[in-house]
C-alpha cells in the first residue's frame, strides 16, 4: 500500500470527498475507515461533554451542600440551592472550606473567573485572611511578589472607600 504525503486534513477530507486517485486503488478503504474515525471521535466528544456537565452539576451540588454542613448561611433562611449564584459560591468557597473543595472551583469555573472574585471580594478583606490570601496568591494564581499585591490591592480599596 503506498501512501503520499497530504498536507492537510482539508485536503485529505476534500481527496476523500471527490473520491480522487492521491489515495490510489485502496482509496475506498481509507475513506471509510477515517470517516469511521470521525464519527468515532464526534461520538466520544458528545459523550464526553455530556459526562462533563453532569460532573459540573454534582461539583456544585457537593459545595453547596458542604457550604450548608459548615453553617456558612448561619443569618439567613436558608437559601434554595439553586439561588446561589456563581459569585457567592466562589466567594463562600474560598473563604470557608478546605483546598480539596477549593480545587474543585477551578473545575467548574475559568481560572480567571476565581481570581476575579478572589481579587475583588477575599483579598480586601481583614487581616485575619492574610495568610489565606498569601497561600491563594502563590498556589493558584502565580503572583511573583504576593505580599506586595496584597498591600497594593487594601490601599486601592481603602482609597475606594474613602472617596465613596
Amino acid at each position: 500500500m503506498k501512501y503520499e504525503y497530504i498536507s492537510s486534513g482539508k485536503e485529505y477530507i476534500s481527496l476523500w470527498a471527490k473520491g480522487k486517485g492521491k489515495l490510489g486503488n485502496e482509496g475506498n478503504d481509507h475513506r471509510v475507515h477515517y470517516l469511521l474515525l470521525c464519527i468515532e471521535v464526534c461520538i466520544f466528544v458528545i459523550y464526553y461533554l455530556q459526562i462533563m456537565h453532569k460532573e459540573k452539576e454534582h461539583i456544585r451540588e457537593q459545595l453547596i451542600r458542604e457550604l450548608f454542613r459548615n453553617r456558612v448561611f448561619w443569618s439567613y433562611k436558608e437559601p434554595e440551592p439553586d439561588s446561589i449564584n456563581d459569585d457567592i459560591l466562589i466567594e463562600k468557597t474560598l473563604i470557608h472550606l478546605d483546598i480539596e473543595d477549593i480545587n474543585k472551583l477551578f473545575i467548574l469555573f475559568p481560572k480567571a473567573k476565581v481570581r476575579s472574585i478572589w481579587k475583588e471580594r477575599v483579598v480586601i478583606r481583614d487581616a485575619r485572611y492574610c495568610s489565606m490570601n498569601l497561600l491563594f496568591a502563590y498556589l493558584y494564581f502565580n503572583l511573583k511578589n504576593p505580599d506586595n499585591y496584597l498591600k497594593r490591592r487594601l490601599k486601592e480599596h481603602y482609597k475606594q472607600l474613602q472617596i465613596s
